[in-house]
């Protein structure tokens, strides 16, 4: 392999960022010249391209799938149950996992068959959480820590969202 292997960044028990890798030891990044860590910067920067850029792919490739075969209207039937159609519109971003600067346009379709709070729940939750997310999640923490996260993320979008609907409609 080009890239030598890493091992994951952390805190130290002083709080300070660390990293094992050979790119970050400090003392000798210290002693190099400029053009030396200007080198060392793009190999460590290339690495960590490559070792997200597996996740990011799989995440892609699982978006087109679920994209390909689940249809966008496939909810047309559920209408303006604001909690239901709530959990359904984050459902939705999460599946289909688009851009955030492409997310407004689709949520756009979906404006006559959804109540407001609801097509919120899509641009809101969407960009905080989607497949690739998930996957890079899992792929730089911990189980469990992402868990925690993914259900504090879930959670306080759809309370936040479901009562401030009813505050301001």
């Amino acid at each position: 392999m080009f890239f030598p292997e890493t091992k994951t960044a952390l805190l130290d028990e002083t709080g300070r960022f660390t990293c094992d890798c050979i790119y970050c030891n400090m003392e000798a990044n210290h002693k190099q010249g400029i053009g030396e860590k200007i080198r060392i910067m793009f190999l460590h920067a290339g690495e960590e391209f490559f070792s997200a850029g597996k996740y990011l792919v799989l995440g892609a490739f699982l978006t087109s799938f679920i994209q390909t075969i689940v249809p966008r209207d496939i909810f047309s039937e559920l209408w303006v149950k604001d909690g239901l159609a709530l959990v359904v519109m984050m459902a939705t971003a999460f599946l289909f996992s688009v851009c955030s600067t492409s997310d407004a346009f689709i949520a756009r379709s979906f404006w006559d068959r959804f109540s407001t709070g609801s097509i919120m729940g899509f641009l809101v939750f969407g960009p905080m959480m989607d497949i690739k997310n998930l996957i890079m999640l899992f792929g730089s923490f911990r189980k469990a820590f992402v868990i925690k996260l993914v259900l504090v993320i879930t959670i306080l979008s759809f309370v936040l969202l479901y009562f401030l609907t009813f505050l301001l409609m």
